[in-house]
């Protein structure tokens, strides 16, 4: 399955928020944003950015093991496919 592309993370992100908050351009941001916070301080920079921008409590452990789960084109593509079933049902 070949990886997605920008505008179908986009779309994907949008459809979970349930309204159209993002564009490419704010992911863009999100992820240069993202990828400073872990260079910064590794794991525990990215993982504290990302509660920041999610505004919820997401424990470490979560955080870790979705980390690892979107270490490939692979794994990200059926995370992808795993929300979209549940926003089915």
């Amino acid at each position: 399955m070949p990886k997605p592309s920008k505008k179908e993370m986009v779309d994907l992100l949008n459809q979970l928020i349930g309204k159209p908050t993002l564009n490419e351009e704010k992911l863009d941001t999100i992820m240069i944003q993202a990828r400073e916070a872990y260079q910064h301080k590794g794991p525990e920079g990215l993982f504290l950015y990302m509660r920041k921008l999610l505004k919820v409590p997401i424990s470490d452990q979560v955080l870790t093991t979705i980390w690892k789960q979107m270490q490939s084109p692979e794994h990200s593509t059926q995370w992808m496919e795993q929300v979209n079933r549940l926003k089915k049902q």
